[in-house]
């Protein structure tokens, strides 16, 4: 399944590493709580997640590109998404 050029709208919820601890390096703990479109998603390209509102609710320009796509899952809530270097937890705004 694929959400190539599907716009939908999330807050990221949390990122961590691929063991399960929170991001706290870099931008991570920057880009928790802000508020995007899911741009494009796609297993073995990468993800871009365009940035709409920051954590305070103001407007923010700027996307995320991940690494690799190694897989994803889709809720009613939200969506799951598994790179290379981390996991990204959106939920539906």
């Amino acid at each position: 399944m694929q959400l190539k050029g599907v716009i939908k709208m999330f807050r990221i919820k949390s990122i961590t590493n691929k063991e399960g601890k929170e991001r706290t390096d870099g931008l991570y703990p920057l880009r928790k709580g802000c508020i995007g479109e899911m741009y494009y998603l796609d297993i073995g390209d990468v993800m871009y997640f365009k940035y709409i509102k920051n954590n305070r609710g103001e407007e923010k320009s700027g996307y995320i590109r991940s690494s690799i796509v190694e897989d994803y899952q889709l809720f009613k809530n939200g969506i799951t998404v598994y790179t290379m270097n981390s996991v990204y937890y959106f939920e539906k705004v």
